[in-house]
């Protein structure tokens, strides 16, 4: 147990330790932090224009300053794109069946990879739905890359990821790339279907790797859901009525790419 015995309310850390770039950064604090820069006594004058560079330059010194200390702490990015074959190597070594693969460009610099962890395509092979669900998502920091995905719900509705890409944004040729590596993995499977967003990349690389999957579109409007659900109930009537006893909240309807007009 303890118990404060003294309490000094006086700041007495500079203004300038403060973040400018902050809903609580009101005129009182901006003003604290322009007295601090300018200095007692200055005669110069200060217009808006001038605090916005002013301040803008202290941010960039500051941003600067954070990326220098990550770097220390945890390493740069170019540091951990240098470690990549040696994780690689490791992740092949302590899970079976695991596969692994690194495309350099003509100066030997980095350019894509795909990794496929050796327990989770036993999983997708025995346990699970043949239903591949693929999208994208774009990286954060120095180098704006994109990751390319795969993954497929197990019984319990639970997310398993079979496969995952770095490439330099989503294309055709990355998206053909990648799907080349997980057809090695998974082969030609008999009632197959994946699962995209209407990006035709990914439409043009799946019916040239895949040719006998079917192809489903994600339904994320209301409106466009329950039109494709309208077609579905009038083509295959008994397959509705199976689909409609599932939860709303849990439901996932891969509709064939044929049935889009």
């Amino acid at each position: 147990m303890f118990e404060i015995k003294t309490f000094n309310d006086e700041h007495t850390c500079s203004s300038l330790l403060i973040h400018p770039n902050h809903r609580q950064a009101n005129s009182e604090v901006l003003g604290t932090i322009i007295h601090d820069i300018k200095g007692q006594g200055s005669l110069r004058v200060w217009r808006p224009n001038d605090i916005i560079r002013d301040l803008t330059d202290l941010l960039q010194i500051t941003w600067h300053a954070r990326e220098f200390s990550l770097g220390l702490m945890i390493g740069t990015p170019e540091e951990s794109f240098s470690k990549l074959p040696v994780y690689f190597h490791n992740m092949k070594k302590h899970n079976p069946g695991t596969v692994a693969y690194i495309k350099t460009d003509s100066e030997d610099h980095f350019e894509y990879c795909f990794f496929s962890i050796g327990c989770t395509i036993r999983a997708f092979r025995e346990c699970c739905r043949k239903v591949i669900i693929m999208d994208d998502a774009h990286l954060k920091g120095k180098y704006k890359r994109t990751i390319l995905y795969a993954v497929a719900m197990d019984g319990n509705n639970q997310i398993l990821p079979i496969g995952y890409g770095i490439f330099p944004k989503e294309t055709m040729d990355s998206w053909t790339w990648f799907l080349e590596k997980l057809h090695e993995r998974i082969g030609d499977m008999e009632g197959l279907t994946m699962v995209t967003d209407r990006a035709p990349a990914i439409a043009v690389s799946i019916q040239n790797v895949f040719p006998n999957a079917q192809h489903g579109l994600c339904a994320c409007k209301t409106t466009e859901f329950e039109f494709y659900w309208r077609r579905l109930r009038n083509i295959r009537d008994d397959v509705a009525t199976y689909l409609s006893q599932i939860p709303r909240e849990t439901e996932r309807i891969a509709l064939p790419r044929g049935m889009i007009i």
